[in-house]
């Protein structure tokens, strides 16, 4: 009796793995949506130094074995307001976004300005992979659970869009003319006034 429940229970372990992987995308699903989806009280935010943050999170992100290869065009004392976290949030979200894309080793152009005349600090990401699908590229814009990655919930640049605009920013997507997708985030530079943290 053992032997024949021991082999049921090999028979079933493929299944019981299926399972336990489905299980794990929904809890991403849910998760993902659920911080898309929350409001956040109001609060004054402090200058937050880019450059600072988008090393930070490259490096971090290196650490967890995220294969990077960025070059990076980051000068210093650029600030913007927006909290650290959900700075790096977005930032983690736009690389990983890439990754997925790369399929591999990620070679990453991201380059920083000041646009002193529209008082906006300007973030370009620019991967060498297959770019956006046209329906983005048309839009401009992320839709939500729209995605081409098997597994993905679609929530990773709606909540970068989300997280910047309720900075007062914006986000953009386009097709580099020489290939490959550029992600573009806008951020005031400026006044200080209570906003929405995302």
């Amino acid at each position: 009796a053992s032997l024949s429940r021991r082999a049921a229970s090999e028979e079933q372990r493929p299944f019981l793995h299926a399972l336990s992987d489905e299980v794990e995308r929904l809890e991403t699903i849910v998760e993902s949506f659920l911080r898309f989806a929350r409001p956040r009280p109001s609060r004054p935010v402090e200058p937050l130094e880019l450059a600072t943050a988008v090393r930070a999170t490259f490096e971090r992100l290196g650490r967890e074995g995220l294969e990077l290869q960025p070059e990076l065009r980051l000068p210093a004392g650029i600030t913007a307001r927006i909290p650290r976290e959900l700075f790096e949030e977005a930032i983690e979200n736009i690389v990983r976004n890439s990754h997925d894309a790369a399929g591999g080793v990620l070679r990453l152009s991201v380059d920083l300005m000041s646009d002193g005349a529209a008082g906006v600090a300007r973030l370009s990401f620019r991967d060498f992979g297959p770019g956006f699908p046209a329906e983005i590229v048309a839009a401009g814009s992320p839709r939500p659970f729209f995605t081409t990655k098997k597994g993905g919930t679609g929530l990773g640049l709606p909540l970068v869009q989300k997280i910047v605009e309720n900075h007062r920013g914006g986000l953009s997507l386009a097709n580099h003319p020489e290939g490959g997708a550029l992600v573009t985030v806008e951020l005031p530079l400026g006044e200080r006034t209570p906003i929405e943290d995302a």
